[in-house]
């Protein structure tokens, strides 16, 4: 598979899903919140099924140095030379036939589908999920403005805008009466990517990005860690690095 470890934030993303299959789940937002440590069991055993997928083979040579975009996607998926590639719930518009990144690909005219990624731990913990678009409203507007802005909101949120919003498939719904809409002629598998993708997005409990006021940084510095330990280094020293 095209994994791209290179990019610090797709690291990350992988492993915060893969990390709540071990123990009771969550033991990666509570080392994030300093509750924890980072080489507690539960993380190190996460760690170690993460060094074994590039040990073994399952992400591609040089896996920590391939960017997702453009690399794991032009240069193995769409080149034909990987049998799929572990990203998130905006890409299924690549199983539908107005995608605009198979067209002229080595790809082109296959059958292109999603799935979950097989779980690699103890328990099958459900994708993670999070807001990649929101809508700020400020406080400080006239009445006036502020009555335009809540009704802009309500149009993005709840009406027709949350529908034009999640048929480019950038976003899932929100709203529990709002559906991804396709055009007619797609394919069974393109309509079965894309009501999974939905149903798995609905059934998430845990969240994509992890917080940890005051270290802005942990995102990437627990990519590189991550990245040093697919290259081989020992998973609870690399992880305890990150302790305060």
């Amino acid at each position: 598979m095209a994994m791209g470890a290179g990019d610090t934030w797709h690291s990350a993303d992988f492993f915060v899903w893969l990390s709540n299959q071990f123990g009771e789940g969550g033991d990666i937002y509570r080392a994030a919140s300093g509750d924890i440590p980072w080489d507690s069991d539960s993380l190190v055993a996460a760690a170690e099924v993460w060094q074994s997928l590039f040990a073994d083979g399952i992400f591609q040579d040089g896996a920590t140095t391939t960017t997702t975009y453009p690399s794991a996607r032009d240069d193995y998926f769409l080149a034909r030379r990987a049998l799929g590639m572990p990203t998130g719930s905006w890409h299924v518009g690549a199983t539908l036939s107005t995608s605009p990144e198979v067209p002229g690909s080595e790809v082109e005219g296959d059958a292109i589908g999603m799935a979950p990624f097989p779980t690699l731990g103890e328990t099958d913990a459900g994708a993670t999920s999070g807001v990649d678009f929101a809508i700020a409203v400020s406080g400080d507007i006239d009445e006036a403005k502020q009555e335009a802005a809540a009704t802009f909101v309500e149009f993005m949120a709840v009406g027709a805008g949350q529908q034009i919003w999640v048929n480019r498939l950038q976003g899932f719904p929100v709203a529990t009466d709002v559906d991804v809409e396709l055009k007619e002629g797609e394919s069974e598998l393109a309509q079965e990517s894309v009501a999974l993708v939905t149903e798995t997005m609905q059934a998430s409990e845990y969240p994509r990005k992890l917080v940890s006021p005051g270290n802005d940084s942990l995102e990437t510095d627990l990519g590189v860690v991550l990245q040093n330990i697919a290259d081989g280094a020992d998973p609870a020293s690399e992880l305890a690095t990150l302790n305060d």
